[in-house]
C-alpha cells in the first residue's frame, strides 16, 4: 500500500518550485503535509489544478501552449496548509513561466445547457459496453467516424455534436462542469 510520502521528491527543502520536463507517462498529483507534485502535466492541466478551472477556459499564448509536459515539484521546510502551499505553486508556475494569470471576462462561442422546468428529461443509460464513465456519475456515448471502433478513448475533446446521450446525479453547475472538461469550448447555463 503506497504512503503520501512514497511521492514525496527528492530535493532540499526550501520555498523553491522546482519545474523539469517530465520523464513519466501519464499524470500524477501528490501531496503531504510539506510537498506537492505534479509530474506529467502541460501548462494548461498545472492551471487546470491551481486554479480549479476547466481547460475550455484557459487561453495561454501559443508559445506556452505547445504541448509540453512537466513535472513541479515543492518540498517546503515545514508542514503547510493546502491554501498556502497553493499559493506557492501558484507563484513558482507564474515566475518559472514569466507569466501573470488572471481570470477576465471575455465573449465566446459557447454551448448553453438549459433545464426546462429545472428537471432534465429521463435518459435510460446505453448498454455497459458502450458506455465512456467519468467519476460515479457522469456519461456520455460518442459517435466515432467508420473504422474507429465505435468507443472513443477518454482524452480526446469532443463538438457538442458528437455526444449521443448524457446523464448525470446532481446540480446542473455539477454537470456543466462535468461535461464542459470533454468538450471543445465551454458551457454556459440558461434557466427557462
Amino acid at each position: 500500500m503506497l504512503r503520501p510520502d512514497d511521492h514525496k521528491p527528492n530535493f532540499p527543502p526550501s520555498y523553491h518550485l522546482h519545474v523539469l520536463p517530465t520523464h513519466v507517462e501519464g499524470t500524477g498529483n501528490y501531496s503531504g503535509m510539506d510537498f506537492w507534485s505534479l509530474e506529467g502535466f502541460d501548462l494548461k492541466g498545472i492551471i487546470c489544478v491551481l486554479y480549479n478551472i476547466n481547460p475550455a477556459r484557459i487561453a495561454l499564448p501559443a508559445s506556452l501552449d505547445d504541448g509540453r509536459r512537466y513535472d513541479c515539484s515543492l518540498v517546503l521546510p515545514e508542514p503547510e496548509d493546502q491554501e498556502r502551499m497553493c499559493d506557492r505553486f501558484r507563484q513558482g508556475i507564474d515566475a518559472h513561466f514569466h507569466m501573470i494569470a488572471r481570470r477576465e471576462d471575455r465573449s465566446l462561442d459557447a454551448y448553453v445547457v438549459t433545464a426546462r422546468n429545472q428537471k432534465p428529461p429521463a435518459v435510460l443509460a446505453p448498454p455497459e459496453k458502450n458506455r465512456i464513465s467519468f467519476l460515479s456519475h457522469l456519461w456520455f456515448e460518442a459517435r466515432t467516424g467508420p473504422g474507429l471502433g465505435g468507443v472513443t478513448a477518454t482524452p480526446t475533446v469532443f463538438s457538442v455534436t458528437a455526444i449521443c446521450g448524457i446523464s448525470v446525479e446532481g446540480t446542473m453547475d455539477k454537470f456543466c462542469r462535468l461535461l464542459e472538461m470533454k468538450l471543445d469550448r465551454p458551457l454556459s447555463t440558461k434557466p427557462t
